[in-house]
């Protein structure tokens, strides 16, 4: 074994360890979904195999990740780290993915240029490291798409169906990898078009693509079954929560957002993706236009142009958005960026050594490393929620109300069984954790006695909805009470806010 492939199996080594270090770290405070789901994987512990949270079904998407995360308990220790092991499984497969399809469509270098790229993605170690549906959906999804490309060009039905495991996987654990579906069976349509009509009136033999149709109906057999089961267990509510994700129920916040939401975060996408990835993806795109313009729209590739297109016009149309959601377009973006790379590269190699050009590249990927995929990293530990649980645990000895500015279930996550409220004026935001509150947790915290917790920066972040009298009920307990402690962090705030740190202020009020 050469000197370069010991090199890079140390590279794709270190990235392993470094993505599974520390990974049991706290709550990340921009991502309240992960409570959610490791509350579903939870009850999959105790035996309860209907998705369930918050003492009610929760059918808003399919139970794959919780489930996946309850497989990984079974060996891995700790309290949200199945989940992220669920999550990172994504993850790592894509890396792999990238690298034998970039090997067998291009060479091995462009493969190796390709999964480091994806690997070292500041979005791609962040939700990769966290218990959120986005890493496992998209990675198993873009993998089922080049599991797809293969197969059209070798012809063979086992990569047909490895294709539709990998898509049956990615549904199972979001719906919105149904673009990828409508992609497929478009390509489909589209081919069965095209191989039967100039036969249709010469009455020739039908003709179908095995191999695609091999895909299609893999993913059918295996999501369906599934989806049909918790459908049948309770009709009402799975509609109703699948008829809310896909936005055929608008709920208030869709309501109060733009249809074309992703442009008002422009100057965010270049933080998100990384100045040198936007960069090295414009150099790709000018290098896709220049030199394979005239092969662009064969056949072959117009399986990628289609499912790009789409998935393009399901992020634009994505309301509110928030930044996981750049996560579904980031492959391709991998792709473009990797042609630009491997260009550059063969490029140098007629102008220098490769005992050169490979110690360049190497000290240009660990700079990239440190100033933009370590913040990443370092975003994903966050201790906040815990520390200030861990104060509560302590101080809150008569299980007193606590009423909180950012979402009050993640102040629950500590097997304490206080009672919980939004900080409001409004009877009715007291009922969403309190629903027999006869008054507001406002005039309940100052009658009853207990504390109140306003969190400073994602609890006024762009999609947080916050209505008139949560910010009057916030504004009269800062003007009227002064803090008994704050709990800090040091934390990064990747992808939300630019700023690092954060706080929490506890007020504690005596029974009037």
């Amino acid at each position: 074994m050469n000197i370069k492939k010991i090199t890079f199996l140390a590279i794709f080594a270190a990235i392993f360890l470094f993505s599974l270090y520390r990974l049991n770290g706290g709550i990340v405070l921009g991502e309240p979904d992960e409570v959610t789901h490791w509350e579903v994987m939870e009850n999959f512990k105790k035996g309860i195999f209907k998705p369930t949270s918050s003492g009610g079904p929760w059918y808003y998407e399919l139970p794959g990740l919780p489930f996946l995360g309850y497989l990984f308990s079974f060996f891995v220790p700790g309290r949200y780290t199945p989940l992220r092991v669920a999550s990172l499984l994504g993850y790592w497969a894509l890396g792999l993915g990238f690298y034998l399809w970039g090997k067998w469509r291009f060479s091995q270098r462009f493969g190796i240029i390709a999964a480091v790229s994806w690997l070292i993605s500041p979005l791609a170690i962040f939700y990769g490291r966290i218990g959120v549906l986005d890493s496992g959906s998209v990675s198993f999804s873009f993998l089922s798409l080049l599991a797809l490309d293969y197969t059209l060009k070798n012809k063979k039905v086992s990569f047909g169906i490895l294709s539709g495991v990998f898509l049956a996987l990615a549904l199972y654990i979001k719906y919105s990898v149904l673009v990828y579906v409508l992609a497929f069976c478009s390509y489909f349509a589209m081919d069965l078009f095209r191989r039967n009509l100039p036969g249709f009136f010469k009455k020739e033999t039908f003709s179908l693509n095995a191999p695609l149709f091999a895909s299609l109906f893999s993913t059918f057999i295996l999501v369906f079954p599934i989806f049909g089961l918790l459908f049948w267990k309770d009709r009402y509510l799975f509609r109703l929560h699948f008829l809310t994700n896909m936005s055929f129920i608008t709920d208030e916040i869709r309501k109060a957002s733009s249809a074309f939401n992703i442009f008002s975060y422009k100057e965010d996408l270049i933080w998100w993706l990384s100045w040198p990835l936007v960069l090295f993806i414009l150099g790709g795109l000018f290098l896709l236009f220049r030199k394979y313009r005239k092969s662009l729209f064969t056949p072959a590739k117009l399986l990628f142009w289609l499912t790009f297109f789409l998935v393009s016009f399901a992020l634009i149309r994505q309301k509110p958005f928030y930044p996981r959601y750049v996560l579904m377009g980031l492959p391709f973006a991998i792709l473009l960026s990797s042609l630009f790379l491997d260009r550059m590269y063969s490029l140098l190699l007629k102008k220098a050594k490769e005992n050169i050009i490979l110690p360049v590249f190497l000290f240009l990927g660990a700079s990239y490393f440190c100033f933009f995929t370590l913040p990443a990293w370092k975003s994903s530990q966050n201790n906040l929620v815990e520390e200030t649980v861990a104060y509560l645990k302590r101080e809150n000895s008569d299980k007193a109300l606590v009423a909180s500015n950012y979402w009050p279930h993640y102040f629950l996550d500590g097997g304490n069984n206080w009672k919980v409220a939004w900080l409001s004026a409004d009877i009715r935001d007291a009922t969403v954790y309190l629903p027999d509150a006869k008054k507001s947790s406002l005039d309940l915290i100052f009658q009853e006695g207990g504390y109140v917790l306003l969190e400073e920066k994602y609890s006024s972040y762009k999609t947080m909805v916050v209505n008139d009298a949560k910010k009057v009920a916030w504004g009269q307990i800062r003007k009227q009470l002064l803090p008994i402690i704050i709990i800090e962090s040091t934390s990064p705030n990747f992808p939300y806010i630019r700023a690092a740190g954060n706080r929490v202020n506890i007020y504690k009020i005596s029974k009037s």
